[in-house]
């Protein structure tokens, strides 16, 4: 892939590029292995339905997850998300920081919101994945 591609990819991040180099630039491989060493299928599958419900709605916006954290489930599913590494908290954004232009707050296309953010497009890719295994089976 180009080099935007492949940023687009990992978000940037240094290790999950090395992965896809060695996986031969094959994204859905680095899918496949996220789904796999990390039991998002079972994961998926033992949640109840409003614990994916959440889930699905997380994936297209992270900070589902944020929104609702006076529930329960929402709670137990962020902290079980931030434990498998998929998720993280986005710390606060300091201008003072940045030496031009600061990133946008939240950037959808990359799975970042303004509160929490997926690891990696490949993170929340790996737990779309799950979730469609988890609907046909």
């Amino acid at each position: 892939p180009s080099p935007e591609d492949a940023w687009a990819l990992t978000g940037g991040n240094p290790k999950m590029l090395e992965e896809l180099h060695v996986a031969g630039w094959d994204a859905g491989r680095i899918v496949g292995m996220l789904v796999e060493s990390r039991g998002l299928t079972d994961f998926v599958k033992e949640l109840d339905g409003a614990s994916r419900e959440i889930l699905m709605r997380t994936v297209e916006d992270p900070d589902t997850i944020f929104e609702g954290l006076e529930d329960g489930h929402v709670k137990r599913l962020r902290d079980k998300l931030v434990e498998k590494n998929l998720l993280i908290k986005v710390p606060e954004r300091q201008d003072y920081l940045w030496v031009d232009e600061p990133p946008p707050e939240k950037d959808p296309g990359l799975g970042i919101g303004r509160y929490y953010a997926w690891q990696t497009p490949l993170h929340r890719e790996a737990i779309g994945k799950a979730l469609e295994a988890a609907r046909s089976g």
